[in-house]
């Protein structure tokens, strides 16, 4: 059986995604064929998707939905650039701090809080230039710190979740038939 090289390649290296729907009617080929065979000597499992209907969970398309709300908010209604917002939307999306865990996304990844690009031409403390030294151990106390971090907002997310089953819980009426 001939089959494309790179192919092979994206497959056997996990990057390969199929874009459209004729690339995964091309590919529909090689599930009956030798080349499922070699795959499997090599335990290489193929799955096959739709880059329309990715196969994600909640969390994922929820933030997705937080993300096409927010670059819906920012386009008018002919503008169809929507590349140029999504730097914008992503940017607000990690910084903004959550009501859930009382954080922001990118000081819970990164222990330590985002920088904005007008901040980094102002001198201010904390973009002012400083040892070397004293930068890297406050970064490994940040890192140390980041665990606790972590921790304080899951309990902090556990008391907002616990509020909101309080305030569902008080708006049910039993009923019974």
């Amino acid at each position: 059986a001939n089959v494309d090289s790179r192919l092979v390649a994206n497959q056997v290296s996990g990057t390969f995604v199929a874009k459209e729907t004729d690339m995964i009617r091309y590919l529909e080929k090689f599930r009956n064929n030798p080349f499922k065979d070699w795959c499997e000597k090599l335990c290489i499992y193929q799955h096959f998707a739709s880059v329309k209907h990715p196969q994600t969970n909640g969390l994922v398309e929820r933030a997705n939905r937080s993300l096409g709300e927010g670059i819906k908010a920012r386009l008018d209604a002919g503008n169809k650039n929507w590349m140029k917002e999504l730097s914008h939307v992503l940017w607000a999306h990690r910084t903004i701090i959550k009501s859930s865990n009382g954080d922001t996304p990118f000081s819970l990844t990164y222990g330590t809080e985002a920088v904005i690009p007008a901040e980094m031409g102002m001198p201010t403390l904390r973009t002012a230039e400083v040892d070397l030294v004293q930068k890297n151990e406050a970064l490994k106390i940040n890192l140390d710190l980041l665990d606790e971090q972590i921790e304080q907002a899951v309990i902090r997310e556990a008391k907002s979740k616990a509020k909101m089953e309080r305030y569902y819980n008080s708006k049910v009426r039993s009923t019974s038939f």
